[in-house]
């Protein structure tokens, strides 16, 4: 692991460790939840880099029932998002809006827009063959899945309501779990054919969010 992913970890895991340390104070249960949840799923769970991505059907922020695969043939951009996660909520755009539900931002890390002017060029909300995905997978208290009504709030407060190519997915009890747990903070890249291309997600990503991730993803729009 070279140096700049090192510290990246190191920060990340700060950012988790606030957000555990914040269900621990409400005296919630542990937001992992229960690994049996995943076998509940219709499909593998977590997704896994180079495999196809698991074809998520989810509410979305409007309650519209969405199948992540609609958006096959564009490149994704699936954020996993725990709402009270001060990573999650620099990420998307706290120190611009403020932070949403009285919860704190993870201190030097810019909104996903800005990230992605930096290391990729782009503007994604100009970008159509691009989709900017936030997956909601814990509400506030760090230790349930989100409602239509927490991810419409979610939408309102951060423009993504606004923007035609974002959407807010609305994760439900059997994704709160350990591996969905893992995943959080950072970001998942998913090219044109549906395969996860870059997994720069959780507490140990295996590619660097920015310089990988984010980076790659003007090749894969090519």
């Amino acid at each position: 692991m070279n140096a700049k992913l090192l510290l990246l970890v190191v920060l990340v895991a700060g950012a988790v460790g606030a957000w555990t340390w914040r269900a621990g104070e409400s005296g919630a249960r542990s937001p992992r939840g229960s690994s049996s949840a995943a076998q509940a799923l219709p499909h593998a769970w977590p997704p896994v880099r180079g495999q196809r991505y698991p074809d998520l059907e989810l509410p979305d922020h409007r309650g519209t029932l969405t199948r992540l695969s609609s958006f096959e043939g564009k490149v994704i951009v699936v954020e996993p998002i725990g709402m009270a996660c001060p990573a999650c909520q620099a990420y998307a755009g706290a120190h611009e809006v403020g932070t949403f539900g009285g919860a704190g931002a993870q201190q030097g890390l810019p909104s996903f827009g800005k990230l992605l002017r930096q290391y990729a060029g782009i503007d994604w909300e100009r970008e159509p063959d691009l989709v900017y995905v936030h997956l909601l997978l814990y509400d506030m208290t760090s230790a349930r899945a989100p409602t239509v009504a927490d991810a419409r709030a979610w939408a309102e407060h951060f423009g993504v309501d606004r923007a035609e190519n974002a959407v807010v997915l609305v994760g439900d009890e059997r994704y709160v779990n350990p591996a969905s747990y893992a995943l959080v903070p950072g970001f998942q890249v998913i090219d044109r054919g549906f395969a996860l291309r870059y997994d720069g997600s959780g507490h140990h990503p295996v590619d660097h969010p920015y310089e990988a991730a984010l980076a790659g993803i003007p090749g894969l729009l090519r």
